[in-house]
């Protein structure tokens, strides 16, 4: 169902900025102006107003070895701090590449009740988690993908995803509802995000941009929300199939091969 509410109200906090350029990344080669993008603030996005704990991570100065997760003593790896993370946690990623290279292994599996935070002002413009695994899915074929998104109650909030594999996903929702707010998903040359399964995500005020087959695919019986996005230079803006029944709302799709597709 394709709807269209306006921006008469926005939720208390919301900040609105401007992006003058996102060029810092290699590959991008693209200047954008982002006038009046309303950011929203990460609590009103996941519906957490507070936080038990925090755990910081660093993939310059971080050791997984001697870490304890506060600030002065960061983890370098949020493989690692996935696993040291308990309930109602923020991991918050400094600035950096989070690659093979750094020490990280694909994919990265988002936990329940876990926020991986960058920086959702600038929907992680340099917050950078590069690289891509198999996935064996139980609804779909097999993927390589760079996160997965499998987790109720889960956030990914604030960072730039791409996966260089040729037949790379940034982000797989696999029969869950995480949210995914204020990101950035480019150069992912199979598509930035595709949810399977009976996934009711929320996809939110991301930018996806230069991804190859589709910016965001819908299949299997999901049904996410996905809102406020923009989704530039892509194969496909939106691609749904099967009997998915996403909820389009307010995106802005500019200079796709083809806007949205629905079969099946």
């Amino acid at each position: 169902m394709i709807q269209s509410t306006g921006h008469g109200c926005l939720p208390h906090g919301t900040r609105w900025v401007i992006l003058a350029s996102i060029t810092s990344l290699a590959g991008w080669g693209h200047a954008i102006a982002l006038a009046q993008t309303p950011v929203v603030p990460s609590s009103a996005l996941t519906g957490n107003t507070r936080t038990t704990s925090m755990l910081h991570v660093n993939p310059i100065r971080g050791n997984d070895a001697t870490a304890d997760g506060s600030d002065r003593a960061p983890f370098k790896t949020i493989t690692r701090a996935l696993e040291a993370a308990s309930p109602n946690t923020v991991i918050q990623l400094a600035p950096g590449t989070y690659s093979t290279s750094t020490g990280e292994t694909f994919p990265i599996a988002l936990k329940p009740r876990i926020t991986l935070q960058g920086n959702p002002e600038t929907r992680g413009q340099q917050v950078v988690i590069r690289g891509g695994g198999a996935f064996f899915s139980p609804s779909s074929a097999q993927q390589n993908i760079t996160i997965l998104g499998g987790a109720n109650q889960a956030s990914l909030v604030g960072v730039t995803i791409t996966n260089p594999n040729p037949n790379g996903y940034g982000l797989q929702i696999e029969s869950s509802s995480p949210t995914i707010a204020n990101n950035t998903f480019t150069n992912n040359n199979r598509g930035g995000i595709v949810v399977v399964g009976s996934s009711t995500s929320t996809i939110r005020n991301n930018f996806f941009y230069q991804n190859g087959e589709t910016g965001i695919r819908v299949q299997g019986s999901a049904q996410p929300t996905v809102q406020e996005n923009i989704v530039e230079q892509n194969g496909v803006g939106v691609f749904v199939d099967s009997t998915a029944a996403p909820r389009l709302l307010d995106n802005r799709m500019t200079q796709n091969k083809t806007g949205v597709v629905v079969q099946g």
